[in-house]
């Protein structure tokens, strides 16, 4: 279950990993081939970089969301719930001292 939560993950990001210098190179080819004009590559990038970030943070936190879904459906204990139980424990192993 963990090993495909992490890999659509990886999927995710990865499909989103495009870095300014990337975004800079696909912004030069389309000056070169006509597609935007030279005057408009800064917020051409900008542009793009900023959508690239939204997206990922929209996507991670999709993914954080699912994922908390999938273990809610687990019923796994949670840290608090751990942590009470320690704390029992501890509580009757000193009464039996």
């Amino acid at each position: 279950m963990t090993e495909l939560v992490k890999k659509l993950y990886l999927a995710g990001v990865g499909a989103l990993a495009l870095t300014k210098e990337k975004i800079e190179s696909l912004t030069d080819e389309l000056i070169k081939r006509g597609e935007i004009a030279a005057s408009e590559k800064s917020s051409f990038i900008n542009e793009l970089v900023n959508t690239v970030e939204k997206t990922r943070t929209e996507t991670q936190n999709i993914i954080k969301k699912e994922v908390q879904k999938i273990l809610s459906s687990l019923e796994l204990p949670t840290r608090q719930e751990l942590e009470e139980l320690k704390q029992k424990v501890a509580e009757l192993e000193n009464k039996t001292k």
